[in-house]
């Protein structure tokens, strides 16, 4: 039998024809064809998508760019509402920048959900903040107080104000109370959560931001998006991760442990912040060397090394406390970027070089002769 290819159209399809081919939907139903520029729409040729890749626009440069969602996750108390409270006002405020990042606005306007705070809490606490950037409230941040709102008034709320206002932010605080599923392991129940918000930020242009909580049992850990509560399908789901650990006195530190667009310089760079108990601002200290540690020990990969730098590396995981084979190899994979198989070697070498010894429970710090003679003596 003879095949032929002659009456077949190749030709290119145009925008027009590809929204109105008749697509079907689930009833088995024909759309009645998709207006090309509506948000909707779902289909696109390889054409018009290579058009969009030029437009890409940064709303925090080069950390995050504007349709998407991310999270600033963090331990109780470290300073996540206050570090997303001071982005929404300088937002607002049309600030050039948010803690040394280049912020590119649209509309100066910014909508912040609070799950957890009233209203009387709210107005201290920017009130606050605005007096310490010295800015004048202009009605141009919008909160909504959520404290009583489930998830599906929370978000026909923000569709409404967002409608009515164009924004460049919308901050959400916390995920967990917006959060739908029974269960907040489950990755998909996670990755439906996070795609509710996602498509408000694609059909309104603007960047989503969760102030969201780690796991307990990474307290203690260096920082990395799988310690963000929610499981893979929460990390996975979000463009960017931002993680606030605490430092000395006053210092906090930025960690950028997942971003789709930025650099790998910046991922492994934190930033050290100051933190003003009276203003409750942050304020970047501008401290190249804030992370000389944790560069020094990512080129460890082997028993060659120097012994200070393998000393190095176990005070950075233990410090002054216990820790199990599992979680050296966890925080050691994060530190240095290498795989398991080289974890587990760098572990042995610990041991052999006897730098940390066996202990109930797992693995700590040997203590040498010459600390335990100065313990005595204490």
């Amino acid at each position: 039998m003879e095949h032929s290819l002659a009456a077949k159209d190749t030709s290119p399809l145009k925008s027009e024809e590809i929204s109105n081919t008749g697509l079907r939907n689930n009833n088995n139903e024909k759309n009645s064809g998709m207006d090309p520029n509506d948000g909707d729409r779902v289909t696109y040729t390889d054409l018009e998508l290579m058009e969009y890749s030029s437009n890409e626009e940064y709303i925090v440069d080069p950390l995050c760019t504007r349709g998407t969602t991310g999270a600033l996750a963090g331990t109780p108390g470290i300073g996540k509402t206050q570090l997303a409270r001071q982005w929404a006002i300088q937002v607002a405020a049309g600030s050039d920048n948010f803690i040394g990042f280049p912020l590119n606005l649209k509309h100066r306007r910014a909508v912040y959900v609070t799950t957890e705070d009233g209203r009387e809490a709210v107005g201290r606490s920017i009130k606050k903040q605005m007096e310490g950037l010295g800015k004048i409230a202009e009605g141009n941040l919008i909160f909504i107080i959520a404290d009583s709102l489930d998830t599906a008034e929370v978000l026909r709320e923000v569709e409404r104000v967002l409608t009515v206002a164009p924004s460049d932010l919308v901050v959400v605080d916390s995920f967990g109370d917006v959060f739908v599923g029974p269960d907040g392991n489950n990755n998909m129940a996670m990755r439906n959560s996070v795609k509710l918000f996602d498509r408000i930020a694609k059909k309104h242009d603007c960047l989503v931001i969760f102030v969201h909580h780690i796991n307990k049992a990474a307290y203690n850990l260096p920082p990395g998006q799988q310690h963000v509560q929610g499981g893979s399908g929460f990390a996975q789901k979000v463009r960017l991760v931002l993680q606030l650990t605490e430092g000395s006195g006053d210092l906090r530190y930025l960690h950028v442990v997942k971003s789709n667009y930025c650099s790998r310089e910046i991922r492994d760079k934190p930033i050290e912040l100051r933190f003003s108990e009276d203003t409750l601002l942050f304020t970047p200290t501008h401290n190249q060397s804030a992370n000389v540690g944790a560069q020094e020990v990512s080129n460890i990969s082997g028993g060659d090394n120097k012994e200070e730098e393998w000393r190095l590396l176990a005070s950075q995981i233990f410090g002054d406390k216990t820790v199990s084979y599992g979680e050296f190899c966890e925080a050691y994979m994060q530190i240095t970027g290498k795989e398991i198989a080289t974890a587990k070697r760098a572990h042995r070498t610990l041991r052999d070089m006897e730098i940390i010894e066996e202990c109930p429970g797992g693995y700590k710090l040997k203590t040498s002769a010459s600390d335990r003679e100065e313990d005595k003596s204490a």
